[in-house]
């Protein structure tokens, strides 16, 4: 089995000269002096595990990590921060800016050992989960053929004559989503608002009570879709963007 490959980014050369000391027996690593040597060392390199600095001039490991989660080679890939400040505003700040752990200098070992394999195997883990999940999506739909899926609308607006209560709209909503192979959650607005498959105070939730009113009826945030009236929001998570006609047909669906 190939070795995990873990680049090192820190612009003080006694820093990276230790840290690849304590991996190179168990992982292939490479070194950057700087955020921008990192990003043009990508051009032909593929971590599998980056460990910034946090104190660099020019861009420090915030900045870095930024650039590293815009770049769809490295937007999942793990980042582990490594500084010699242990404060709460500084682990928030590495969190918000999409790292996944964060090891204080002066490094003990066995922790950054133990969260390099943590972060590996999670990563691991959730790239099979997501590859298994997509091949049984696109086996579910492939399926249904449109005449299907217009059978299911239909099935779906046959429920709401039956349905005497807001919420029991809501779920009739959300059972039609995923009778799509999709998943996602809805808040239907009124006196009082109403929400199916997401609580109230989440992140979901506060999405789409700022949907309401926009002169948009569909955002599209990659595979993450709104669908937005005056009465109604949906929160669909995982459209299909990859197949343009099943995307197009569902948007005309919901």
């Amino acid at each position: 089995m190939a070795q995990a490959h873990i680049m090192i980014v820190d612009d003080v050369e006694s820093n990276r000269v230790f840290i690849k000391q304590l991996l190179q027996n168990d992982y292939r690593v490479s070194e950057a002096e700087s955020g921008a040597a990192c990003l043009a060392a990508l051009e032909h390199e593929h971590p599998d595990l980056f460990l910034l600095d946090i104190s660099m001039p020019d861009m420090d490991g915030y900045e870095l990590c930024t650039q590293l989660r815009l770049n769809e080679s490295t937007n999942t890939t793990p980042i582990i921060f490594v500084s010699a400040i242990n404060s709460v505003d500084e682990r928030l700040a590495a969190y918000e800016v999409g790292g996944d752990d964060f090891v204080i200098k002066p490094i003990e070992p066995q922790d950054l050992f133990s969260k390099i394999k943590y972060r590996l195997e999670r990563h691991g883990q959730v790239a099979r989960d997501r590859e298994q999940a997509e091949a049984a999506m696109l086996d579910a739909v492939d399926a249904v053929s449109s005449e299907e899926e217009t059978l299911r609308l239909a099935d779906f607006v046959k429920s709401l004559q039956t349905t005497k209560t807001v919420q029991g709209v809501g779920t009739h909503i959300c059972k039609a989503i995923e009778s799509f192979g999709l998943g996602g959650c809805a808040v239907i607005f009124g006196a009082e608002n109403h929400y199916i498959q997401c609580q109230a105070d989440s992140l979901e939730a506060r999405v789409l009570k700022t949907a309401k009113g926009s002169k948009e009826h569909v955002i599209s945030i990659g595979v993450r879709t709104i669908i937005c009236s005056d009465y109604v929001a949906l929160l669909i998570k995982d459209m299909p963007i990859e197949d343009s006609s099943r995307y197009d047909r569902f948007i005309d669906h919901l």
